[in-house]
């Protein structure tokens, strides 16, 4: 009997170990995970949604660490030297969706590349860029024709409206 525990608490030790290892692999940071949308496992009932700014979203990752929330976007393919703009202004909107659904700002948020994890600070400054930038797409959305914004037939094969886009390239 006395073996029988031993065994199982080396084992729940390794255990332990294997998780430990595999979240600092993964690029994240110690705590507690609250909601994860990839796989199967989705424990979000509703995305984060702020009426106000009619603005939704749902992180890959919510993370509670030090008693605050902090997104995680996971990102596949290549990994950059530093973050691309418009991830890290996804990064950011989820900052701002966390503080306006709970009450409490997001500090930072984390992108995650397959090589490297990179933390997007959620300061004054970005907060009111992004604003800006909401409210630029705002002001656009009057607009009636949105012109595509590339060349890359790639991206083009890749993007979600496709299917209804009249400048589709191929």
């Amino acid at each position: 009997m006395a073996t029988l525990a031993v065994a199982l608490l080396v084992l729940g030790g390794v255990l332990l170990f294997l998780a430990h290892l595999f979240r600092r692999r993964a690029g994240l940071p110690e705590g507690h995970l609250v909601y994860e949308d990839v796989g199967l496992r989705r424990t979000l009932a509703e995305p984060l949604y702020d009426p106000a700014l009619g603005l939704t979203g749902r992180p890959d990752y919510l993370l509670e660490h030090r008693g605050r929330l902090i997104p995680v976007e996971v990102k596949s393919g290549h990994t950059p030297l530093a973050p691309y703009e418009n991830h890290r202004w996804q990064a950011l909107a989820y900052c701002l969706l966390v503080e306006q659904v709970t009450g409490r700002p997001a500090p930072y948020a984390l992108i995650r590349y397959p090589n490297a994890t990179y933390r997007v600070e959620f300061t004054p400054a970005a907060r009111s860029a992004l604003l800006d930038l909401l409210a630029e797409m705002r002001r656009a959305e009057l607009n009636a024709r949105f012109d595509r914004s590339h060349e890359q037939p790639a991206r083009c094969r890749g993007c979600g409206f496709r299917e209804i886009c009249d400048q589709r390239l191929e």
